[in-house]
This record gives structure tokens, C-alpha cells and sequence, in this order.
């Protein structure tokens, strides 16, 4: 686990399989969020070069995976599940380096968020110190039939630039 809501799997393999076992509850991968597992089980990952994912990831994910796979190692071959009811916040697709300040226009991914439930808080660092630069309040709007894909971002502390975000 990396932190109470990720789940990181290292590939050590030679072929770029991995068992991975899956805790209690819904997981979602960050990769292709159209993989969800139901745990607790086991599972097998094997490792899809880029080029090959599943042609209907969300744009924000396309950019994003597309940005790092230039790099000499690709980090999309290190499987990555997504506990429900997480937020991650998330510098710009474009963005080579992971120093970016997240407060200007942050990213938001939302997983696992149900409509008519309490909001998730989440906090934005200044990246000095322990300062925050901002406080959201994010939850998703629906009807009944389940539609998940507006998020509400209430500003609780702090200012933000303009958000772009994802429900999943």
C-alpha cells in the first residue's frame, strides 16, 4: 500500500507478470479506469505496452500515459489500484517533471465517489513545508441511474486556479 488508498505493485518479473492481491472492497486501476477488481482476491497483471491500451481511456488518461511513456522507463508497467472514494490531485498531462504547482490548475481524478454521499476532503500542498495552499470539498453529482460524471469542487480554504476533473 502507498498511503491509505493506493495500491502499488512492483513488476520484478523477466516476463512483466505479477500476482497481486487485492483487499476487501471496489479497485479501481489508475491506468485504464475501465479495470475494476472486487476484492479480496488474487490477481494476474501483465504488462501492455502504451501503444496497445484499450482505445476508450478518457482523454486526460491518453495525455497523461502518453507522457509517461516517453521516459526511458515507463512507470504505466507498475500496476496501480485505486481504493473508492479517493480524490487524487494531479499536475498537468503535459507536464514532464513532477514539480508543478498543483494549486494553479490542478487535475482531479475522482474514484468510487456516489452521488448523494458526503463530499471527500482533500488538501493541496504549496510543495513548501507543510503550508496548504488550498482545501476542496469534492463529491459528484447524479441521478438515481448513477451518473457519475460531474464533479462538484467546493473551495473550503485557500484558492485555486480553474480545475479540470474526471469522475471514475
Amino acid at each position: 500500500m502507498f498511503g491509505p488508498s493506493l495500491l502499488v505493485a512492483p513488476v520484478f518479473s523477466s516476463n512483466n507478470e505479477v500476482d497481486i492481491y487485492i483487499p476487501a472492497g471496489r479497485w479501481t486501476s489508475f491506468w485504464d479506469p475501465t479495470v475494476v477488481y472486487d476484492g479480496p482476491k488474487w490477481v494476474k497483471e501483465v504488462d501492455v505496452p502504451s501503444d496497445q491500451l484499450r482505445p476508450h481511456l478518457s482523454s486526460l488518461s491518453v495525455r497523461r500515459i502518453r507522457t509517461l511513456t516517453r521516459s526511458e522507463s515507463s512507470l504505466c508497467s507498475i500496476p496501480v489500484l485505486v481504493r473508492p472514494s479517493t480524490v487524487l490531485v494531479l499536475g498537468p498531462p503535459e507536464c514532464p517533471h513532477p514539480v508543478y504547482d498543483y494549486a494553479s490548475t490542478p487535475h482531479l481524478q475522482a474514484y468510487g465517489l456516489v452521488p448523494g454521499e458526503p463530499p471527500v476532503e482533500v488538501v493541496i500542498p504549496t510543495g513548501k513545508g507543510p503550508a496548504i495552499a488550498a482545501r476542496l470539498r469534492v463529491s459528484v453529482a447524479g441521478d438515481q441511474a448513477g451518473d457519475r460524471s460531474k464533479l462538484a469542487v467546493d473551495t473550503v480554504e485557500g484558492q485555486i486556479g480553474e480545475w479540470v476533473g474526471e469522475a471514475f
